[in-house]
């Protein structure tokens, strides 16, 4: 799956507002070109944080783990909550630090535990290819799902 195919999903599912950081925006710098997926309510308002995001290079000094900076790969985030989150991996988010020492955070077309954001319960893939696009879909229904539900939008 590429970046588009990941944004037309999501616009599929309603009620999705993406946001591409740019310059023009008065975005930091590091973020331009990265995507961040919100759900709107039916005010139009959005709340302050992404269910999924698109990152397209390493943020050096914080998140550098997947080395996005290898060429051509970018990486999808999602919000899957503690229950999602163990489903996926097995423990539970509070628990990462302990297992994190399993995971290679480089590893493409896996679905890993986000690199900074596990313990919020954050999942992650680089470049998911047609092979594992109907688990990015499952995984992408379950952030939306609970980002509606947080949002109060039915």
């Amino acid at each position: 799956m590429n970046q588009q195919q990941i944004t037309d999903f999501l616009m599929g599912l309603g009620n999705v507002k993406p946001f591409v950081a740019s310059e023009e925006n008065g975005d930091p710098e590091i973020s331009w070109g990265d995507t961040f997926y919100y759900i709107v309510d039916p005010s139009g308002r959005s709340p302050k944080m992404p269910f999924a995001t698109i990152v397209i290079k390493d943020y050096v000094g914080f998140d550098e783990a997947s080395r996005l900076n290898r060429g051509g790969l970018f990486r999808l985030n999602a919000d899957l909550g503690k229950e999602g989150f163990k489903e996926l991996f097995g423990h539970l988010p509070a628990e990462h630090e302990a297992q994190s020492g399993r995971f290679d955070y480089s590893a493409l077309d896996t679905f890993l535990p986000h690199p900074v954001y596990a313990q919020y319960g954050w999942a992650s893939i680089i470049n998911p290819s047609e092979k594992s696009a109907s688990q990015v879909k499952e995984i992408l229904l379950t952030a939306h799902k609970r980002a509606l539900h947080k949002a109060g939008v039915k």
